[in-house]
């Protein structure tokens, strides 16, 4: 039979969590109404009325699903800040091939209407 191995946090390192990365716990571990206080610092009632503590494995898993989430949101706003940014210079370069195609016509209009005038 395989035991779990659970993990009780000592109180000292449960205040530096809570202090340096506490806001990350608020609602991770699907306790809303629970601050990172109370997800980290007090046990959660089992079935067997034993006190469940959160176990490393858990805490280490919700960090990282939390961390992964967070770099491919991240990730996703730069895309779509750079697709916006590659349709507004597509913009600007549409204007400036119409601005170029408006200047050689005029170009070519001056051009013909001094060869009329110096023949």
């Amino acid at each position: 039979m395989a035991a779990k191995l659970t993990l009780r946090w000592p109180l000292s390192w449960i205040a530096d969590v809570v202090n340096t990365i506490g806001p990350l716990f608020i609602g991770l571990l699907d306790c809303k109404a629970r601050t990172a206080e109370t997800n980290l610092a007090w046990p959660r009632r089992s079935r067997s009325g034993r006190d469940d503590f959160i176990s490393a494995e858990t805490l280490l898993l919700t960090l990282h699903r939390y961390a992964t989430f967070s770099k491919s949101r991240a990730m996703e706003n730069k895309v779509k800040a750079l697709e916006q940014q590659n349709q507004d210079l597509k913009g600007e370069v549409d204007q400036l091939k119409e601005q170029m195609t408006q200047m050689f016509q005029l170009l070519s209009s001056s051009n013909v209407a001094i060869t009329t005038m110096a023949g």
